[in-house]
């Protein structure tokens, strides 16, 4: 019995032993682990914290595309709303200088009209001009030959006063 205590000792005191080193080298394994993933961890939330600065500066540039975004949207809509008064009036322009046009060509051929008629009403003065010249002529003649028939007629009565007398 003493050996089989002493073989019992032994063997608990090798399970004791083997107890040791297997908490001790898991102590290690799991120290060297937990090192490892600390350092990951750290890693990692450097990594995070430098996304996270990342993703700040990428939604102030969000932010600010956003602002600029919306200033030449609403200067798009004024623009546009400008280009339609522009539009509208350039449209109402042209009617206006079709109705001038129309005006215009109607003056241009009244000023013909009347050119034709103004050449018509002096080539009647100069016909008119050359029949009073022709009448003034004839006047001329006939007051020539009317003062020819009174100095006949005084010769005349001359001559009948002499002849009664």
């Amino acid at each position: 019995m003493a050996y089989m205590k002493q073989n019992v000792n032994f063997v608990l005191l090798f399970f004791i032993i083997i107890a040791s080193i297997t908490i001790l080298g898991a102590t290690f394994y799991y120290q060297f682990t937990l090192k490892d993933l600390s350092n990951k961890y750290t890693g990692a939330m450097e990594d995070i914290e430098y996304i996270n600065k990342s993703l700040g500066k990428k939604l102030q540039s969000l932010s600010d595309i956003r602002s600029e975004l919306e200033l030449k949207s609403e200067r798009e809509s004024e623009l546009s709303t400008q280009f339609t008064t522009v539009q509208e009036t350039k449209e109402e322009l042209e009617r206006q200088k079709g109705s001038l046009e129309s005006e215009l060509s109607q003056a241009k051929k009244e000023i013909i009209s009347n050119q034709a008629e103004l050449n018509t009403l002096r080539q009647e003065k100069a016909a008119l001009q050359a029949s009073l010249t022709t009448k003034e002529r004839l006047l001329s003649e006939l007051d020539d030959d009317l003062e020819k028939c009174e100095d006949d007629l005084d010769k005349c009565e001359e001559d009948l006063d002499i002849c009664e007398g």
